[in-house]
């Protein structure tokens, strides 16, 4: 069995006190081994036999560590993701889980959210296999997805939580008496709450990524490789527009 992981929780803002992050600490510590255990089993999904601590810089964090830290701002749009390292890290070696959350008045939720998805798909490699539009795809899992507004959270001691599916999330069929997500609240396989979402790719095109989401009711499928490529293709535009600026500037001195 691969080593149990120490989870380092670290706000980097100080728009929250290392107070606050000790009580959200602990209580998304007794979710994990109370509420996100009891579905998704220790022993498969071995993160969920993680320590989880918090600290109050990042210096302080042992090495080896999956760091999870809040910021005032992060590198993407979203309110935050999970992902592995790239490289040696000053708190870790490439290929070490870490996560990253952008500060916002519900960041408790979004803590609870990513640190969940962290531990039982910490390397971005579980999936699930289904059946959308008549077409084989596979999920990757991500329990907090499908009901991640904050409406569908839930308090400890105080503290907001985020719901989370139970892997019968993804049954292929309905089936009666069957918890769907922690507060029930969920009722079928791969529905969506509002505003909630899970990520696939269509089996004949694994290089392509694609989101389902439910916006004000409705269905809405995204093709989100392409949306990253035009990202890419911005920067690398404003890249060199950037040079030719500096290349005229330079010419005019």
């Amino acid at each position: 069995m691969a080593n149990v992981p120490l989870v380092a929780i670290v706000a980097t803002t100080k728009r929250i006190s290392f107070n606050e992050v000790q009580k959200a600490t602990k209580a998304i510590d007794f979710q994990i081994k109370n509420h996100v255990s009891k579905y998704w089993d220790k022993q498969i999904y071995f993160g969920l036999q993680a320590s989880i601590v918090c600290y109050e810089s990042i210096q302080q964090v042992p090495y080896g560590s999956w760091l999870v830290t809040i910021d005032e701002q992060i590198d993407t749009d979203s309110y935050g993701y999970h992902y592995v390292t790239e490289q040696n890290e000053t708190y870790a070696p490439k290929g070490t889980p870490y996560a990253r959350i952008r500060y916002d008045r519900i960041w408790s939720l979004i803590l609870s959210h990513e640190v969940t998805e962290l531990l039982i798909n910490p390397y971005l490699q579980n999936f699930r296999y289904a059946d959308i539009g008549g077409k084989k795809v596979r999920l990757v899992v991500e329990p907090s997805d499908p009901a991640q507004f904050r409406d569908y959270g839930y308090l400890i001691d105080d503290v907001l939580v985020s719901d989370f599916t139970t892997p019968n999330y993804y049954d292929l069929v309905w089936t009666p008496n069957t918890q769907y997500s922690f507060t029930g609240q969920i009722k079928k396989p791969l529905e969506l709450l509002e505003n909630g979402y899970f990520s696939f790719q269509y089996l004949d095109r694994l290089d392509v990524w694609w989101q389902m989401w439910k916006v004000k009711g409705q269905i809405v499928t995204r093709n989100i490789s392409e949306v990253a490529t035009q990202n890419k293709s911005y920067t690398v535009v404003a890249i060199i527009l950037i040079i030719l600026l500096l290349f005229l500037y330079n010419g005019r001195k």
